[in-house]
């Protein structure tokens, strides 16, 4: 582009050198003309005319010098002929000017080359016609020594001229050559600025790829002619390549990852200064001798560190320099230092985004709510636990302030809160917090003051108190529970006592023939209540977790039915009871007591689910033997048509202590009570429910296949009567008295003992005369396993029998039975009595093992 512009200049100013040729020309035609020298008027109008058709060759032709020497050359043969033909040296003179312009409009070497020429042939032809060497045509034309030494000064002159336009011209050509220096220079620092300006910008605006950097540094390597560039970055202990062009494939794998201290830019890193190697420092350098084998000449490395911290490296090699110039280094430099600021503002941002969200992560995460409250009651932040636990979104609960969701907080008082609220110590309150729906639940809050931008707030962590507030609620019904099972526990003895008196003599005078049949009847309906306070005192055991299961072989259809009775008063008159019992069922192996209180359990359940009536069912079904169970099993179901259970609530239901009726109306124990209970059986018990209609209770037991009695009568009393001697030792005296006359009654001789004491005495006395030994387990000298030790020491072989109104977690506080003992529970009938002495004293002579395991608690 300089080059045309400086080409349009030069034939700009030759046109206007031959116009102003070709106008005075014409101007010494016209004084020619007037003079009447024609040939001379000729050869100006020659001159004009030929220099007016070279302007339009000037603009077209490609070569100026070629043109202006041509054009000169013309113009001065014209003058030197002018000269020859009319012998004036006024052509001569005129010509001078021609090689001052041609020198003038061309470069020097062809401006002082043809001004030369034209010099040596104008002063030869000048002395040949001065000397006469030759003569002009006009033989009237005199060339006079004045006019030589004009045309020799004329001549001097244009050499003059000549050699000044020479030196102007080498003297511009130099400032030229140094401005164009100066100009690339300028465009260079220039581009630099460019690519340092879009460098930054790229980092600023969007955090470019892997690939737009490596174009961006890939720019830069170009403007400072480098062929090869690394930009890493700091990865914990190492520097990762971000950026590589030029790496060889076979380096690029050791390259990638590399150590501080390895390398150039391992050493760049580690000392954090630059590092500037050229061709001979490279091969010297213990981390450069790699680079010169890959040809490089010379490599320049900054650490780029923000701050303090060092973010990565940036490295530029060339194979095609030997060195980089200052104002190079100082680019290299101050890239880096851009790239630095910018990369390790951008780190920082990260990191802070980072710790941000991790912040933010932990305090959604966190169990309790949290609330940032300022002194004016706003909420300024709240975490997830926070908008769950009050049901709103973040947004919507951003928007309210303490009133509104504290329970019973005035509005007035939310100007005290700097008062009130920021104490430097945490601060524990219990309050009522208000849900979006409505609903109130009390919480546990902890308030500490914090400070943030010179402005006071709370901080407040909630903790939903409704789990622990109920906790308590379970624990003192919990207390309550357990006491009354102390209650039954320490009531059972004495009441079992009494029991087995009045039980006792109720069988006896049902026996007596002596008493009329009414009065046998009345006999035995005091027997029968007697029975019924002994079921009871089970039943409180059961509730109380303090009875001993006694599983024996029952049939589940006598059982559901002989507690229809008791369940029809149980459940009200609204509700119907129905029965389904499969006719082939077989018996399973159970505690009928308990299984009696599992019914009872699950049919005040379902009373308690129909309060405006409905229907309960019970159903029994035997299921034979399948792939899944080599045994047969039994099924007690029990169905009802009530409001049923919530989907989500029924992996709690056999929870202790849960409960879906209302405060005050559960235990939260009734179904637990019921899971363990079948669970000590063998089985398993599940639940199906559907809101709104109904639930279903399914029993399933192992069937058992040893044929025993299904009822609850005890072992049969030996049928042939026997003249046994019994030792009985019993602290009670009419205990000891109704048991002394059942033992009489089947035939027993009877010593009785009403103390320990008394017993050893006995013992002592009568030796092996006594066959059997019934004692109290209980009594205020010696318990009876101590008694047991005690004559055993001379009776090894005697049969032992306990009896005890105690439960047996009660009696294995106080003292230990041993192994194989069997245990008498109070109350019991004569025909039991009698039966477990005749079982005891079989047990000892090795002739019934298998009845003992059945008499055994």
């Amino acid at each position: 582009m300089e080059l045309k512009i400086e080409k349009d200049a030069r034939v700009r100013a030759g046109m206007r050198m031959l116009v102003s040729g070709a106008f005075v020309s014409l101007i010494d035609s016209g004084v020619a003309c007037v003079w009447a020298n024609y040939s001379r008027c000729l050869v100006s109008l020659a001159s004009t005319l030929s220099l007016l058709l070279l302007v339009p060759v000037l603009r077209r032709t490609r070569s100026l010098d070629l043109a202006f020497a041509a054009a000169g050359a013309l113009a001065s043969a014209a003058c030197l002929s002018q000269f020859l033909i009319s012998g004036e040296l006024f052509y001569v003179a005129v010509g001078i000017s021609i090689p001052i312009g041609v020198t003038m409009c061309t470069s020097p070497l062809t401006g002082l080359g043809f001004s030369i020429a034209y010099a040596v042939a104008a002063l030869s032809l000048t002395i040949a016609v001065g000397q006469n060497w030759i003569t002009p045509q006009f033989p009237g034309v005199e060339l006079r020594g004045g006019n030589l030494v004009g045309c020799i000064i004329a001549l001097f002159t244009m050499a003059v001229v000549s050699g000044s336009s020479v030196y102007r011209e080498s003297v511009i050509n130099a400032a030229e050559q140094n401005r164009r220096l100066s100009d690339a220079l300028r465009q260079k620092q220039n581009s630099g600025l460019r690519l340092l300006a879009e460098t930054t910008t790229e980092l600023v605006s969007v955090e470019p790829s892997e690939e737009r950097w490596a174009k961006l540094l890939d720019g830069i390597a170009s403007h400072l002619d480098c062929d090869l560039f690394t930009n890493y970055e700091v990865q914990v202990d190492k520097l990762r390549l971000v950026a590589s062009s030029g790496l060889p494939e076979s380096v690029l794998p050791e390259y990638r990852l590399i150590n501080l201290g390895d390398k150039v830019c391992g050493l760049c890193a580690q000392t954090q200064k630059p590092v500037y190697l050229t061709a001979s420092e490279l091969t010297q350098h213990e981390n450069g001798a790699e680079l010169s084998k890959l040809g490089i000449r010379v490599v320049a490395a900054v650490p780029l560190v923000f701050g303090e911290k060092l973010v990565g490296t940036l490295a530029f090699a060339s194979s095609r320099k030997s060195a980089f110039a200052t104002e190079e280094l100082d680019f290299i430099r101050t890239i880096g230092q851009a790239i630095a600021s910018v990369r390790g503002r951008s780190l920082a941002d990260a990191q802070k985004r980072a710790s941000e969200s991790r912040f933010r992560t932990v305090i959604d995460h966190a169990a309790h709510s949290f609330f940032l409250i300022d002194s004016d009651g706003r909420f300024i932040d709240v975490n997830l636990q926070a908008c769950f636990m009050l049901g709103y979104e973040r947004d919507e609960l951003l928007r309210l302030r303490v009133p509104d969701v504290v329970v019973g907080f005035k509005k007035e008082l939310v100007s005290e809160i700097p008062s009130c609220w920021l104490a430097e110590k945490i601060e524990f309150k219990n309050a009522v917090h208000r849900r979006k729906d409505g609903t109130e639940f009390p919480v546990e809050v902890h308030l500490s003051h914090v400070s943030l931008g010179g402005a006071d707030h709370v901080i407040a962590l909630a903790r939903d108190a409704s789990d622990r507030q109920a906790l308590a609620d379970r624990m003192i019904q919990s207390q309550k529970m357990e006491a009354i099972g102390r209650l039954a526990g320490g009531v059972a003895h004495d009441f079992n006592n009494l029991l087995c008196v009045i039980n006792s003599y109720s069988e006896l005078l049902m026996d007596d023939q002596s008493l009329s049949e009414s009065q046998r009847t009345w006999m035995g309906e005091i027997f029968n209540a007697g029975q019924r306070g002994a079921d009871l005192t089970r039943q409180l055991l059961v509730f109380g977790r303090k009875a001993v299961f006694k599983p024996k072989a029952i049939d589940l259809n006598e059982v559901v039915v002989d507690a229809q009775r008791l369940l029809e008063r149980l459940i009200g008159e609204n509700i119907t009871l129905e029965s389904h019992l499969s006719p082939m069922l077989c018996g399973v192996l159970a505690d009928r007591t308990q299984i009696d209180q599992v019914l009872i359990n699950l049919a005040v359940n379902a009373r308690d689910a129909m309060p405006r009536g409905g229907t309960l069912t019970l159903q029994t079904v035997s299921l034979p033997a399948d792939n899944l169970s080599l045994d047969e099993r039994v099924q007690l179901i029990v169905t009802d048509t009530g409001c049923g259970i919530a989907a989500e609530l029924l992996p709690k239901v056999f929870d202790p202590f849960f409960t879906t009726k209302g405060v005050g109306e559960g235990t939260g124990l009734g179904l637990a009570v019921a899971y363990g209970i079948v669970k000590e059986s063998g089985g398993s018990i599940t639940v199906a429910s559907e809101i709104g209609k109904g639930t279903r209770f399914t029993i399933t037991l192992p069937a058992h296949a040893t044929s025993q009695p299904t009822d609850e009568s005890q072992p049969a009393p030996p049928s042939v009567k026997t003249k046994t001697v019994v030792l009985l030792v019993e602290d009670e005296p009419a205990v000891r008295k109704v048991t002394s006359l059942s033992l009489k009654q089947h035939g027993y001789e009877v010593l009785e003992a009403q103390s320990s004491r008394h017993a050893i005495e006995l013992a002592r006395q009568q030796g092996n005369q006594i066959g059997v030994l019934l004692t109290d387990v209980i009594m205020p000298d010696l318990n009876g396993p101590e008694i047991v030790r005690e004559l055993r020491s001379f009776l090894p072989q005697l049969p032992v029998l306990y009896m005890s109104g105690y439960t047996y977690d009660v009696i294995e506080k106080i003292t230990d039975l041993g192994e194989n003992c069997v245990l008498l529970k109070k109350p019991f009938s004569q025909d039991e009595i009698a039966a477990y002495i005749e079982e005891v004293i079989k047990i000892n002579d090795g002739k019934s093992s298998s009845s003992k395991s059945q008499i055994q608690s």
